[in-house]
């Protein structure tokens, strides 16, 4: 049952439309901070990394990120604005921690801009911690480093 839930919510990216949906959303998510449909492609292409669109009935968002050993690194996450505050990001956030725990994945790193409130109290909420911070990453402004432990 725990893994037809999760194909409901989490489907892996295998088409180049399901590329071009993401490429889409980073616009709309994260502006002149997008990845270029370029990037998308090439994350795609990298066996370290997968790709994920959620889907609760419809395509609300997506996550990308990296594995390397028994360490995972959230590299972009996101829901679309219309769906955002809805609870949605917890969803594909718990989804996706699922998963990396299936993977053997101890611990889970992310960078989130220091001024994205939202983002850091659902990071916060599901057990994440700062760990420092990296100066102006963000077109100069900092990025706190988060991290999770997986048990």
């Amino acid at each position: 049952m725990q893994e037809k839930n999760r194909k409901k919510l989490l489907k892996k990216v295998e088409t180049e439309e399901e590329l071009l949906f993401i490429a889409k959303m980073e616009e709309e998510v994260f502006g002149k901070e997008a990845w270029s449909l370029k990037q998308i492609k090439e994350e795609f292409k990298n066996s370290l990394s997968e790709i994920f669109i959620f889907e609760n009935g419809k395509k609300l968002g997506y996550v990308i990120y990296r594995k390397l050993l028994d360490e995972g690194e959230i590299l972009r996450i996101g829901i679309k604005k219309e769906y955002q505050g809805r609870g949605f990001g917890k969803k594909l956030l718990k989804k996706l921690l699922e998963i990396l725990k299936e993977k053997g994945i101890k611990a889970v790193f992310l960078e989130v801009r220091e001024s994205n409130a939202p983002a850091i109290r659902l990071y916060e909420k599901n057990g994440f911690r700062v760990l420092g911070k990296r100066k102006g990453y963000y077109s100069g402004e900092d990025a706190l480093i988060m991290e999770k432990i997986l048990k």
